[in-house]
């Protein structure tokens, strides 16, 4: 959830604003309307102890009788039903029980004060005619335009930050279902290579155009131990390639080759094209910076035969003469399974996997096609990699495999049976 928390902050997002707009236009644009009236001529039936009082009940009474707001609708010039009227106007007692506050609550400002001014003349007019309540009078009001909202800014804003929390919540449900049914690998200690000798010499972190110290680091790493295989094991031949496509194989070739020459390398980039298109016969070089070469060779499955001499081994025999490594640059494997068969003539094969990129059946996938054709170990490097793994060096030398048992004691019974 943490680590697509977009999910979060865009659903909180939506959710804040879409509430917010529905609550503010439905509530917070209509207005509130108040008159106060109270008795002049208290009825024959008052109670002496509070003055008025029993005049004051009487008269709200009146404030929601259905002939007073129907005459009430009658009187406005818009059309507006009774039980519209009866959800919009209120009545309220003050706690001496001397006055009474007639409030209407409506959406328009002008028909607010229309209803408020048909109010006060049918209620005058149905007390008057009241024998027990006596007559009202209304005391003076403010202008119509002194209004105010029927909902508080406060109440808005907290709509706003419960609509928010809300929207964070199901961003996370959305985060947590997108996570179940995601099989990219974000973790790379988590993953387990099966099918080949797999060792990690490296983990690179995301960065721009340019990387930074954290990233050069561990790019230096890999440079000196590519550098070491070479002038130990004359491993000069390196083949870089990925399980799919976006994983920076080329990002990290070009930086692996620029540190290299830092080095008083010479190297040579060959960047295999995909198959098809004219084969020419002697690919043009290129220098890329000082001590960095490059050339571009398209892909043929011709390649694959140890005794096809075409362009792609016509440049490897050129580099291995003139430069201290070459780095091929090949596409995605698993898109060009036929890329498999130049691994028993490399060197040293590099596999870029990209870490929030490359799925775990792609790995696997990947390091069993080049473990059928080479048992050469298989280098392997994660870019995009977390802060956590960004000063991870990790040991390169893998354990030697145990031994298997064999025996023939019985048909198929304890073999080394493979699939």
């Amino acid at each position: 959830i943490f680590r697509r928390w977009f999910w979060c902050a865009l659903f909180a997002f939506l959710f804040a604003f879409g509430i917010s707009a529905v609550y503010w236009n439905g509530y917070f644009t209509s207005v509130e309307l108040s008159a106060t009236f109270i008795p002049v001529a208290p009825s024959p039936a008052a109670n002496a102890d509070v003055p008025g009082s029993y005049s004051v009940l009487i008269s709200q009474s009146y404030v929601t009788h259905e002939e007073v707001l129907d005459a009430v609708a009658k009187s406005v010039s818009f059309a507006v039903s009774v039980e519209d009227l009866r959800q919009a106007i209120s009545s309220e007692v003050s706690e001496n029980g001397m006055t009474a506050t007639v409030t209407v609550e409506w959406h328009n400002r002008d028909q607010a004060s229309e209803i408020l001014s048909a109010l006060k003349a049918n209620l005058s007019y149905a007390v008057a005619r009241s024998a027990q309540a006596g007559v009202i009078k209304w005391l003076e009001s403010g202008p119509a335009g002194s209004a105010a909202p029927s909902v508080s800014r406060t109440r808005a804003a907290m709509v706003f930050v419960i609509a928010g929390l809300f929207g964070a919540l199901v961003g996370a449900g959305v985060a947590f279902l997108i996570g179940c049914f995601d099989k990219r690998v974000y973790d790379p200690m988590s993953i387990s290579y099966t099918g080949g000798d797999v060792r990690v010499i490296g983990m690179v972190g995301r960065h721009g155009d340019k990387p930074d110290d954290r990233q050069m680091q561990q790019i230096a790493a890999i440079a000196m131990y590519l550098k070491k295989m070479a002038e130990t094991n004359d491993h000069k031949l390196v083949m870089c390639l990925s399980p799919g496509s976006q994983c920076g194989t080329s990002t990290i070739v070009g930086d692996v080759a620029l540190v290299l020459a830092g080095m008083q390398m010479k190297i040579l980039i060959v960047t295999v094209t995909a198959q098809g298109g004219y084969l020419p016969s002697a690919p043009a070089i290129t220098t890329l910076t000082p001590g960095v070469d490059t050339c571009t060779v398209p892909w043929d499955d011709k390649e694959s035969n140890p005794d096809f001499d075409g362009p792609l081994s016509s440049a490897l025999a050129m580099g291995m003469k003139h430069y201290a490594l070459v780095l091929v640059d090949c596409p995605p494997l698993l898109s060009h399974v036929q890329l498999s068969g130049l691994v028993e003539g490399m060197d040293t094969t590099l596999l870029v996997c990209g870490a929030g990129v490359t799925t775990r059946e792609e790995v696997s996938a990947a390091v069993s096609l080049l473990s059928r054709t080479s048992n050469k170990p298989v280098y392997c490097v994660w870019n995009f990699v977390d802060r956590r793994y960004e000063y991870a060096f990790l040991p390169v030398e893998a354990e030697a495999e145990p031994t298997r048992k064999v025996t023939d004691e019985y048909k198929n019974i304890g073999a080394d049976v493979r699939l």
